[in-house]
């Protein structure tokens, strides 16, 4: 997974056309991960530390495209639980503690991480 990662990332960072192909694997983790978690099947400090801050990230990063999707095939479901639990840190880690939105430099800073 650490290659999707980098891959995609670097793809991003040069403002390369990213493919179904090489987003889908990352973003199909994250929902499995946040489905997982809303059937209580994995509790939260787990998620939080294994993946809160990649989910958070990778959301900014990916929204676009899941939105995208959603909207080609009229279905809101489409990584749903992906988006719900990106929204759920986005509210709880950033908003709630008055800290900004994930910057384009932040965003920037931690796709250059995902490459290493």
């Amino acid at each position: 997974m650490r290659a999707v990662r980098a891959t995609l990332a670097n793809a991003l960072l040069k403002g390369e056309a990213t493919s179904a192909r090489t987003v889908e694997p990352l973003i199909d983790l994250f929902e499995s991960v946040a489905d997982l978690y809303s059937r209580k099947w994995l509790d939260r400090p787990i998620i939080d530390g294994a993946f809160s801050v990649h989910i958070l990230h990778w959301w900014v990063a990916l929204k676009s495209y899941v939105e995208a999707a959603q909207g080609q095939y009229r279905d809101a479901s489409i990584y749903e639980c992906f988006q719900r639990l990106a929204l759920q840190y986005i509210q709880e880690d950033r908003t709630a503690k008055g800290m900004p939105p994930v910057s384009l430099e932040e965003l920037n800073t931690f796709l250059r991480s995902e490459c290493e």
